[in-house]
């Protein structure tokens, strides 16, 4: 319960947009596809996933982080598609 309450506080609380200083933004869920880029990344596979964006209703910037977890996900794909260690 304390959970969903800390997710409708957040998603309520407006912050302001990095680009124009607007205080007109909104937190969104989203599912991205993230390709690899060049003729090399179309043999790659993609990684899904899945970020919250702040989009700024005044300008259209949008920004997003991703999850810890997301973030694992690109770190190893990218490891094991260029076979970086």
């Amino acid at each position: 319960m304390t959970e969903t309450r800390n997710k409708t506080h957040r998603a309520n609380t407006s912050i302001l947009c990095r680009r124009c200083n607007s205080n007109q933004t909104t937190r969104l869920g989203a599912e991205v596809n993230i390709h690899f880029a060049g003729l090399a990344g179309l043999d790659r596979p993609t990684v899904l996933v899945f970020p919250e964006l702040v989009v700024c209703l005044q300008c259209r910037f949008v920004e997003f982080t991703l999850s810890e977890r997301d973030l694992t996900l690109l770190a190893t794909a990218n490891t094991l598609n260029t076979g970086a260690a």
